[in-house]
């Protein structure tokens, strides 16, 4: 899988925003790996940062209501749905640019290879 397990500990502590040392391992864990799905998934590599920071400050504001409720409900399902969303997002507002300005609409991010959610 492309997302690690979190430990149950460190989603409790990274709920509460002040907890730096939470957030720093969080954010360790999970910076490469959504900026190499980005990557992945065609986009270059300053909006791939971009996104996978945009990723980050999403989990953040939400992090506080995800709860686990039962033994099939994951947190990085949660967590890859939320990069996915934002992929797809970046996809679209790409293609916006692209049409505004009268640029091709061939976009190399293809939505087949986005991440399944489980």
């Amino acid at each position: 899988t492309q997302f690690p397990e979190t430990r149950e500990s460190l989603i409790v502590q990274v709920k509460d925003p002040s907890n730096r040392d939470a957030w720093g391992q969080f954010v360790d864990i999970y910076r490469p790996v959504i900026h190499r799905i980005a990557v992945a998934r065609g986009l270059q590599d300053a909006d791939a940062q971009d996104l996978t920071q945009q990723v980050l400050m999403a989990v953040a504001s939400s992090i506080g209501r995800w709860e686990r409720t039962g033994d099939a409900t994951r947190f990085r399902h949660w967590l890859r749905r939320v990069a996915r969303n934002a992929i797809i997002n970046a996809v679209i507002d790409v293609r916006r640019i692209r049409l505004r300005v009268g640029c091709a609409t061939n976009s190399k991010i293809e939505f087949s290879l986005l991440p399944k959610v489980d």
